[in-house]
């Protein structure tokens, strides 16, 4: 989409209407047919008003100037050069000048048909691609309800876009449902729908993306639905004595967003029975973003899932865990963004397998993941460990990476361990076929209860007791290994 300024310059100079206020003003509009488009904002349409000499009309036929034309609205005229302009205000469907819940409903309401009105596809065409689709809808969803507004100037709108909805993940029918929670004090507000408020607690009940601002204590947010859900932290310090901080009971797929350029905090409380960590989802959980997140965690893990985690990309930094930094049972996958854990009691990262001896995988693919003064494992999986990219530095009192199954280094990982026992141990083998890695170790730098084979890559081998130990066959084909 382009969003730019057209101001009426070939109009305007065949008119006798205000040139100067005109070439002055910083509104926005936009001839297209028979309309004039302009933003729903007072001072926008205040000014067209004002360039227009105040001059603006409820009815075509001119017949009936408007009483009030500092707030312009969907449905009035103007005489450009004396041709006849309606004036459409872009979310505007009700003719208040401002978009708000009726608007919003007729809006929804469009999604499940084509519009084949041309008038009401300038009205609901936010992003002016000459389309009405889910992303009109939340872009006039944002400027409602104050998430972000329609902007004068497209670049600085694209921009902004990277803490909205376009730059962190598709948009899609799942978001159309929007709803901002703020916390300041005692108070807690909700704008939209989907969220109830109970004492301190905030309830998710239906699908949709939530946007989560300001500071709350002794507090939690509590998901349950049988719809995806998304928690966007905007600027959010969630600290719960009794329970998580937030808690994804139920959920067809979590989604945690950290915004763009926002520092958010959460903690937990030190004893509680609905919940593994200061987050924790039942449902699988995805986590991205472009701001940073800290967590401390006083009962358990930092972050817990009972299924499977993905984190794309975001600053995140688990300050301290009684248990591990990350827990989770199917799988782990990290492919961007930088994750910093220290202070735990347990591992760093954790994922135990399920019941039916499935999955346990951790996959590294890239990001940056510094582990410090942990005193469990940096890894410790039931299933394979695969680092295929990014960096990987991990210093622990126990096992660097431990696992039951296979160990795979490839890609362009950059891996340094500095281990308390082994560097890497693995139940059932260690492959290396490029990447580079640094292991120091007190007992094994690369133990294995099966076969060792070095393919390609750099290894740098460290051990106080004894640099391999393998109990299969060792076969170093290619690479480096000193």
């Amino acid at each position: 989409m382009k969003r730019y300024v057209v101001v009426f310059i070939s109009l305007l100079m065949l008119s006798a209407v205000c040139l100067c206020a005109f070439g002055e003003s910083s509104f926005y509009s936009k001839a297209s047919g028979d309309y004039i488009i302009l933003l729903p904002d007072n001072k926008t349409n205040g000014d067209f008003s004002k360039g227009m000499g105040g001059v603006v009309y409820t009815d075509a036929s001119f017949s009936e100037k408007a009483v009030d034309s500092n707030v312009l609205g969907t449905g009035r005229y103007a005489n450009v050069s004396g041709k006849k302009y309606e004036i459409i205000v872009i979310g505007d469907y009700d003719g208040d000048g401002f978009v708000l819940k009726p608007d919003l409903d007729r809006a929804k309401k469009t999604l499940t048909s084509p519009l084949t009105s041309e008038r009401e596809r300038n009205i609901f065409d936010a992003d002016e691609n000459g389309k009405y689709n889910s992303r009109d809808y939340i872009l006039l969803k944002f400027h409602s309800i104050g998430i972000k507004k329609l902007a004068e100037n497209y670049a600085d709108f694209e921009q902004s876009q990277e803490t909205s909805a376009s730059e962190e993940e598709s948009i899609d029918p799942d978001w159309v449902n929007q709803c901002a929670i703020s916390f300041s004090g005692n108070k807690i507000s909700v704008e939209g729908n989907g969220a109830v408020v109970s004492g301190k607690a905030v309830t998710i009940t239906a699908g949709g993306e939530y946007t989560v601002s300001g500071n709350l204590t002794d507090g939690m947010i509590y998901v349950n639905s049988s719809e995806k859900v998304k928690i966007r932290l905007n600027g959010a310090n969630i600290s719960n004595s009794t329970g998580p901080a937030i808690l994804f009971a139920n959920a067809d797929k979590a989604f945690i967003t950290i915004a763009n350029g926002t520092v958010n905090y959460l903690s937990d409380g030190s004893s509680y029975s609905n919940g593994k960590g200061t987050i924790f989802s039942e449902a699988d959980l995805e986590i991205k973003g472009k701001g940073t997140l800290y967590i401390n965690a006083n009962y358990k893990h930092g972050i817990a899932c009972d299924n499977d985690l993905s984190v794309e990309n975001g600053t995140i930094i688990i300050q301290k865990a009684v248990k591990d930094g990350i827990h989770v049972k199917k799988s782990i996958e990290i492919s961007g963004g930088t994750l910093e854990i220290k202070n735990c009691g347990g591992d760093a990262f954790d994922c135990e397998g399920t019941s039916s001896l499935q999955k346990g995988t951790v996959s590294v693919t890239g990001g940056k993941i510094t582990v410090s003064n942990t005193e469990g494992d940096g890894i410790n999986a039931f299933g394979n460990v695969s680092l295929s990219g990014g960096e990987v530095s991990v210093s622990c009192a126990q096992d660097g990476i431990k696992t039951d199954a296979f160990v795979y280094i490839s890609g362009t990982v950059s891996l340094y361990v500095d281990a308390g026992s082994d560097g890497i141990n693995s139940a059932k083998g260690i492959n290396v076929s490029s990447g580079t890695a640094k292991i120091n170790a007190t007992e094994y730098t690369l133990k294995s209860d099966a076969n060792i084979s070095v393919l390609g890559g750099s290894l740098t081998l460290e051990g106080v007791r004894e640099k391999i130990y393998y109990l299969g066959e060792i076969n170093i084909a290619n690479g480096t290994v000193k």
